[in-house]
């Protein structure tokens, strides 16, 4: 069927006739779903809460929630010397899902370490960012006067404080 407007007010005025044979021969195109929008960049600066536990003498975990991130990146460097090499890092992940959870290792028995957390809205480490520096959890370490570790970051420490 054709269906035409011959006037439109306060009364429309149509035409319904049937198509001719050459207008019912001709190809009609086909109706096919949208493309998937693809996301680079959300294009504002994430939200995110979270931070990292001490889980042993060396171990900890970094747990994040939020949105608005496609990458992200999480590092632990000592607090007196921050532009030492990190003692972990993750490097630039591309992933968006919430929560993140990182097993932290390599760390020592001091309290001198600080978690860094950056989320980036776009792919690779760009776009808007949002940097979070911690320090307190990892700090949860007690040693003897010898030196040696004796935890108490969980129940399972060697002693308590």
């Amino acid at each position: 069927l054709r269906v035409e407007v011959l006037a439109s007010g306060t009364r429309d005025l149509m035409r319904i006739s049937k198509l001719s044979e050459s207008e019912a021969a001709a190809p009609r195109p086909t109706p096919r779903p949208a493309p998937s929008p693809m996301t680079n960049d959300f294009g504002v600066e994430p939200t995110m809460q979270g931070g990292a536990i001490r889980t042993g003498e060396s171990t900890g975990e970094s747990t994040w929630y939020g949105q608005n991130f496609l990458s992200y990146r999480i590092y632990v460097v000592s607090t007196s010397n921050r532009n030492a090499k990190p003692m972990f890092d993750t490097g630039i992940i591309n992933d968006y899902r919430s929560p993140v959870i990182v097993k932290l290792d390599n760390l020592t028995c001091k309290r001198d370490e600080t978690e860094v957390a950056i989320f980036y809205s776009g792919l690779n480490g760009s776009g808007k960012f949002r940097k979070i520096e911690q320090s307190a959890a990892l700090s949860a370490v007690n040693s003897d006067p010898t030196r040696n570790c004796l935890g108490a970051w969980s129940e399972n420490s060697k002693s308590s404080p």
